[in-house]
């Protein structure tokens, strides 16, 4: 197999693409240049996930033909990568001079992306060690582990006779070390000092005056702190040279002072005189300036002491003012949180029993509303359009529902999938899109049935169905019947998710076909993306054939919503047997305000990463998927998905290939009808 030498063109996230700088051939590397001959069509490898490296870090690696694609710029993906090793080539010294300066004195840098190098020493053999950074010199030295009995092994002095790569020898995985060779002795002077005199200790009989293993450690940690070790002790025989002719003049020197010394103390008299009036003179001035600076310190420090006590007196009563407020601020939002979900439970409470009332009663139920705006405030609007009176299909379930945590939301998504028989991707990619506010387009056949599975994953099963008609010919349309002056199932749906943030709320227009959906639909997406759109509202959409107006088609459609064509399952499932012996689905709601979302720098990364790459359209799909997916947890790659979205080209396999298929079918729909 052939090995290369590259490094990453950029960080691996998670993908990258490896730029090859040599091959190795006949035990050495050889620069090569002509790359896109060599690995068609760029020159570069594609590698899926590459963790350890960043851009620009020396590694080898293999390559293999890329099973995906035998076609387009990623031809080959690369297999068994590893860490660049640096070879030093120290073989014109004896191998002792080489233990000094890789284990006692130590190396300034080291090749990035990897601790340990390649010694290469005289007689054609290697040793292999991993360094560390001292913590003091901040250079590289060996580790100690095991330096006693240091492996040595056979060195391909092939290496030398070919390029080096950015000034340095690089190791040919699995040619330049070779077998084993023999053991050295590394370990440090100072350990190699302790261990010997332990080991004589241990051979020779005790007598009064040996040495104790205590006595033998501090002999060798004196020796190593005063540097007369061999590694440390180079400059001991220039200071010997220099004493020769230094000592003596010291001495001579010495002697003169000494000399000078004798005749001042021959006059002993004044010698005496002159050291008793020293030693009173200085006593005096000690008591003087002792009681002079203790005065100053005392009365200049005075107003400071006064000050210090006041602020310190301030300060405990602010911190327990302070404390006492922020409870005080806390308990009044708990209970203003408390208040309004009371609020809320109870309207909730009350559309849940208005919901039975019969059609003829929105008036008197129109009156309720407007009585209770006045209390309501921005729930009035709300209540009011939820509390009129309409057809089943068309009225969100108000019923309370416990809430399930976030970290099973994925779980509950694969077993909705096997119940109902769908695939997991398509059915998780239809949660990410709409909680992003994609507008979801499904084949009008099985749009029902899927929604309604992904429906009870989310929100306990809660549903509402607007039939669409040729009177729809703008989004107010949407919003309130044209000739009733009723709420429609989506403005209903709308209405909900703004009274009660928490639930999510799911709306499926069904039939697009059969109005002017040019006329509209642009709009329509404009305000699923934009700011008024509540985030737990999502939307679905259904389409068939014979479209109602051919000239009123949407042309392009297919690139600007999230188009999913579910394949159909053929077979009993456990919801049809579910169905049939009356028993009840298994629910499950989740919180929409609790949803996992990535941190801001988190998010800025991520598109910062593909600014270059997309337009703002697909870049905000990109932000918002990448958002999205996270509440899938670690089920899903985020970013990769988010990629798919936004270039069906690129990321997650299976996520493009989903969103390839129903594109595809939208636009073939599209295209038969103009």
């Amino acid at each position: 197999m052939q090995v290369y030498l590259g490094h990453p063109a950029y960080d691996p996230k998670p993908y990258t693409r490896i730029e090859p700088v040599a091959q190795a051939k006949d035990g050495c590397w050889h620069v090569y240049s002509n790359w896109k001959a060599a690995l068609p069509t760029e020159g570069k490898v594609f590698a899926r996930r590459l963790s350890g490296f960043r851009e620009g870090d020396p590694l080898t690696f293999e390559v293999e033909p890329n099973p995906r694609t035998d076609t387009g710029p990623d031809q080959y993906i690369v297999t068994n990568p590893r860490a660049a090793l640096e070879v030093l080539d120290l073989r014109s010294g004896s191998p002792e001079d080489a233990r000094r300066t890789l284990v006692e004195r130590g190396l300034e840098s080291m090749l990035p992306a990897t601790d340990t190098i390649v010694a290469a020493l005289k007689g054609d053999v290697c040793v292999v060690l991993k360094m560390e950074q001292h913590p003091t010199l901040g250079r590289w030295v060996a580790a100690i582990d095991r330096l006693e009995a240091l492996e040595a092994y056979v060195f391909e002095a092939r290496l030398f006779g070919g390029d080096r790569i950015g000034g340095r020898w690089i190791a040919v995985p699995g040619v330049t070390v070779g077998p084993p060779a023999g053991v050295f002795n590394w370990c440090r002077d100072s350990d190699f000092l302790d261990a010997v005199l332990k080991r004589l200790r241990k051979a020779v009989q005790p007598v009064d005056g040996s040495l104790t293993r205590a006595q033998i450690s501090q002999l060798v940690t004196y020796l190593s702190r005063v540097e007369v070790l061999p590694a440390d002790g180079a400059e001991l025989s220039s200071f010997r040279e220099r004493l020769k002719s230094f000592v003596p003049e010291l001495v001579h020197n010495l002697a003169v002072l000494d000399e000078l010394v004798d005749l001042l103390c021959a006059l002993r008299p004044i010698e005496l005189q002159l050291a008793s009036r020293r030693e009173e003179i200085e006593l005096n001035l000690r008591r003087e300036l002792q009681q002079q600076i203790r005065q100053e310190v005392e009365r200049e420090m005075e107003p400071l002491i006064v000050d210090r006590d006041r602020l310190v007196s301030e300060v405990s009563e602010l911190s327990a003012n302070a404390s006492r407020e922020r409870m005080e601020a806390q308990q009044a939002r708990t209970d203003a949180e408390q208040a309004n979900q009371a609020v809320k439970d109870e309207l909730s409470s009350l559309l849940f029993q208005l919901s039975d009332a019969p059609i003829g009663a929105h008036k008197t139920i129109r009156v309720l509303a407007s009585k209770l705006g006045a209390r309501l405030r921005e729930q009035a609007q709300e209540f009011g359009i939820l509390a009129v009176p309409g057809a089943p299909w068309t009225k969100p379930d108000f019923a309370e529902r416990p809430f399930h945590e976030w970290p099973e939301f994925g779980q509950t998504l694969q077993s909705n999938a096997v119940r109902y028989g769908y695939d997991l991707t398509e059915l998780r990619l239809i949660d990410v899109a709409a909680r992003s506010g994609e507008l979801v387009v499904l084949p009008e056949d099985r749009a029902a049935r899927l929604v309604n599975c992904y429906a009870e994953a989310i929100c306990g099963g809660d549903m509402v169905r607007q039939t669409l008609d040729p009177a729809i010919l703008s989004v107010d349309d949407l919003w309130q019947h044209s000739i009733a002056s009723r709420p429609t199932a989506f403005g209903r749906a709308w209405a909900a998710a703004q009274f009660d943030s928490s639930r999510f709320r799911i709306v499926l227009l069904e039939g697009l076909q059969r109005t002017p959906l040019d006329l509209w639909g642009p709009t329509m997406l404009d305000l699923l993306r934009g700011p008024h759109r509540p985030p737990n509202l999502l939307v679905f959409a259904s389409i068939g054939k014979s479209f109602l107006d051919s000239s009123r088609v949407w042309r392009g459609m297919d690139k600007w919503v999230v188009a999913v064509s579910p394949t159909p399952h053929a077979g009993l499932t456990p919801q049809l047997l579910s169905y049939v012996s009356k028993r009840a689905p298994a629910y499950a709601c989740f919180n929409a305000t609790s949803v996992p979302v990535p941190t801001r720098d988190d998010l800025l990364a991520t598109l910062t990463e593909f600014e270059h790459d997309l337009n703002d359209v697909s870049l905000q799909r990109l932000g918002l998927i990448y958002r999205a997916a996270l509440a899938l947890g670690t089920d899903v790659d985020a970013k990769a998905w988010a990629v798919a979205c936004a270039d069906p080209g690129q990321g997650d396999v299976q996520v493009a290939a989903c969103l390839r298929k129903g594109t595809e079918w939208l636009r073939e729909l599209l295209d038969n009808e103009q």
